[in-house]
């Protein structure tokens, strides 16, 4: 890592002397600054955890709990205990404005919390473009509800079923679209009660591949392994708009459709659009390679709601955790009066682990390509391992 020295103006402190810290969505980077904080609090200074839901979700583990291998419960890290625990304030709620000037955002209860330095990390929303979307999509976030989401969709199915045949249709194949693949089909079976044989499962993906990102020989493997247990793969494909119960594609094609889950690439959440400050071309919030906004601001954005200016990573969470480390360095050399911040510098590559529902993973590690029972042995214990980090005991 390098360091970068800046001569922004120093941060202000509130009324009682104390540097007010808000941490608005705790996601994967957050999470390592609430635990940092636990561990050793920033001296005169106070915590605020900002969030929609009172939990935060993994990511890595919503596949399992799809496929049966995990209660919901097991893939959410309870705020308010670890909150608690670290010393830290807890708000659940949602901004519905900023004053920059002021350095206040106004929550939808119209509660204003102030903020000395604030931290960014409210990930991304799926790419729908001017897609018209009804009742039947089941955007993949926010993850939290997306079990619930989902039950309610198939609720409504049950209500005006005319088929013994459950068509579900999952638009996006990047890792987690590549996923749900793998997974969802358990979960429906599971909840309609119906046999194999009664779901049709269809991935739509506007790539000619799976998993971009990925080698070539992981996609191939991926693509026979859904193939093989009767996933219809339309790639090359775009999902246009729905009519009367039918998902129209790009090719003309029709998909007769009950339930799609919307798991495309990632798009700017609308939060983002009330903040002042630079954007790149896809509404992330532009920082620098410190992870600070380059507006000067005493404001830092991380995971997928950010974008590093000449050196931006993919939206993918195993960034947004790497990030953690350097996000917490730098909010406390800031806190500190210390103008002289650490630089990101975003890893060349990962380990990369894809549950296939069935009691093994796809992994991929450099040249290897693997799927094995080991391989989900070893996803299972490093997404056990995160989850149990960031709990309060």
């Amino acid at each position: 890592m390098t360091e970068q020295s800046s001569h922004r103006k120093a941060i202000r402190s509130d009324d009682r002397g104390k540097t007010t810290l808000v941490l608005l969505g705790i996601g994967h980077a957050h999470l390592h600054v609430l635990r940092e904080w636990r561990r050793r609090p920033l001296p005169n200074a106070r915590l605020i955890c900002l969030n929609n839901f009172g939990d935060s979700a993994y990511s890595g583990m919503l596949p399992g709990v799809l496929a049966g291998m995990y209660e919901p419960r097991q893939m959410k890290i309870d705020l308010a205990s670890a909150c608690r625990v670290a010393g830290a304030e807890l708000i659940v709620g949602q901004v519905a404005a900023v004053d920059l000037p002021r350095r206040t955002l106004q929550l939808d209860s119209g509660q204003l919390v102030p903020f000395d330095l604030l931290s960014i990390n409210v990930g991304s929303v799926p790419k729908q473009d001017e897609m018209q979307c009804d009742d039947r999509v089941v955007p993949i976030k926010p993850m939290q509800t997306f079990v619930e989401r989902m039950r309610a969709a198939m609720s409504d199915w049950r209500e005006r079923q005319s088929s013994s045949e459950f068509h579900l249709t999952i638009v996006g194949g990047g890792a987690g679209g590549t996923e749900l693949a793998f997974c969802l089909p358990n979960f429906v079976q599971r909840e309609l009660r119906v046999e194999p044989n009664q779901l049709r499962t269809t991935l739509v993906h506007g790539h000619d591949q799976l998993g971009a990102g990925t080698r070539e020989s992981t996609r191939q493997l991926a693509e026979r392994l859904l193939r093989s247990r009767g996933v219809d793969l339309r790639l090359g494909q775009h999902a246009e708009r729905i009519e009367q119960g039918r998902l129209m594609l790009s090719t003309g094609q029709t998909l007769a459709a009950d339930l799609i889950v919307w798991a495309t690439g990632a798009a700017s959440p609308p939060l983002l659009g009330r903040f002042d400050l630079p954007r790149d071309d896809h509404g992330f919030l532009l920082t620098d390679r410190t992870l600070r906004s380059v507006s000067g601001s005493p404001i830092f954005a991380v995971g997928d709601c950010g974008s590093i200016e000449d050196r931006d990573p993919p939206k993918a969470g195993v960034y947004a955790v790497r990030q953690g480390p350097v996000l917490w360095e730098n909010l406390s050399r800031l806190a500190a009066g210390n103008q002289k911040l650490r630089e990101y510098e975003p890893q060349g590559d990962f380990l990369k682990l894809f549950n296939t529902g069935d009691g093994r993973a796809l992994m991929e590690y450099r040249w290897l390509t693997r799927h094995a029972r080991w391989c989900w042995w070893l996803k299972d214990w490093i997404d056990r391992r995160f989850v149990a980090r960031h709990q309060a005991s």
